[in-house]
């Protein structure tokens, strides 16, 4: 979810928001037999029958592209692929993608779209280096093909190119592939024709170069005016959380987040928030904005120290590289920044490992 264009979500996710913790004050005062259906149960449900739809649709689109001449094969595959990519479907097409590249006479634009979708999937599957040989075959292809607008990435649009290559960091991250991270993004900057593409890569290059390196500073006052800096951590594990009350994959984080903060914080762990609700408005007094903080961290029982990221010294964002939220950053007890972005029981697993190594 990007920083960028925070004014186009705002608005519904803050609904959303409001409408769960509406949901959730009526679930306290009402009496629910075990087993009965839920809200979260009923959508959880409707996803997975709604994935399920979209795999039977991938592999019946992928069967009609055997079954056709290659110039209807190939409008198909076209279909098949763009389906794959925007449903995140990379590893159940990567059969099929692999199938194209291994063809004899591929039309240009759907090789390059089965390549795309091969380089994702096969970091989904976690095979990195095999994911970073393939990208760098995809890029010899397309300097080598000399109809250049025949391997461009098949018609997508920017935003969609922008997906695949977050959708690609992302999974090089969540692995704690920092090399593998670092030489694939080298590898689009290098090669992206298009300029936000480059300019993504870019980013991404420079928050991967915060790794094994001093973390930025952090100095300043949480929102209940209570001093924190950074520097007077040192000798414990901190995990910096960058949040937004409007950012849905936020509060999903904050039980997890809960968790780990109570399992280890007696342990060595420190747990400090940066709010960014004010980025969607830069022209926004961040301080006016600290009753709906404030009620948003009750409301999710969070007690770690939380500061308003704003202009200036307090751009923690830009000094973390943080250009999309969720995000966060393991810092050891070194004041080295270990690892970016972890998720689930891979950063549970990091902090653990964090705490045990000496100052």
């Amino acid at each position: 979810m990007k920083i960028a264009g925070m004014a186009r979500i705002a608005t519904w996710a803050l609904l959303i928001a409001l409408g769960t913790r509406l949901d959730q004050a009526q679930a306290q005062t009402q009496v629910v037999p075990p087993g009965s259906p839920t809200i979260e149960s009923i959508n959880a449900e409707y996803e997975k029958a709604v994935h399920q739809l979209d795999r039977q649709r991938l592999e019946s689109l992928g069967r009609l592209a055997l079954s056709q001449p290659r110039a209807q094969a190939a409008i198909t595959y076209d279909a098949y692929f763009r389906l794959a990519i925007a449903k995140s479907l990379y590893a159940d097409a990567l059969p099929y993608a692999t199938r194209v590249i291994q063809s004899e006479d591929p039309q240009a634009s759907i090789s390059w779209l089965a390549h795309l979708v091969q380089i994702v999937a096969e970091a989904d599957k976690g095979d990195y280096e095999g994911s970073l040989r393939s990208l760098a075959s995809a890029i010899r292809m397309k300097a080598a093909d000399p109809n250049k607008a025949a391997t461009k990435p098949g018609g997508l649009s920017i935003g969609t190119q922008a997906s695949i290559v977050d959708a690609y960091y992302q999974r090089l991250i969540h692995g704690d592939q920092i090399e593998v991270a670092r030489k694939a993004m080298k590898l689009v900057a290098d090669s992206a024709e298009a300029p936000p593409i480059r300019d993504l890569a870019g980013r991404r290059l420079k928050q991967l170069g915060l790794v094994g390196k001093p973390a930025p500073t952090i100095a300043g006052t949480d929102i209940d005016g209570k001093p924190f800096q950074l520097a007077d951590t040192k000798g414990e594990v901190v995990l910096v959380v960058f949040w937004a009350t409007w950012c849905l994959p936020n509060a999903q984080q904050m039980p997890m987040l809960d968790y780990i903060n109570n399992t280890y914080k007696t342990k060595g762990l420190r747990v400090v928030g940066i709010n960014l609700d004010a980025a969607q408005d830069g022209s926004q007094d961040p301080k006016t904005l600290l009753p709906m903080i404030h009620r948003y961290l009750l409301d999710y029982n969070v007690t770690w120290p939380t500061l308003l990221n704003s202009p200036g010294d307090h751009d923690y964002a830009a000094a973390f590289g943080v250009t999309e939220i969720p995000a966060s950053v393991l810092i050891g007890r070194d004041g080295t920044v270990k690892h970016l972005d972890l998720v689930g029981r891979k950063l549970e697993k990091a902090i653990a490992e964090a705490l045990a190594q000496k100052p």
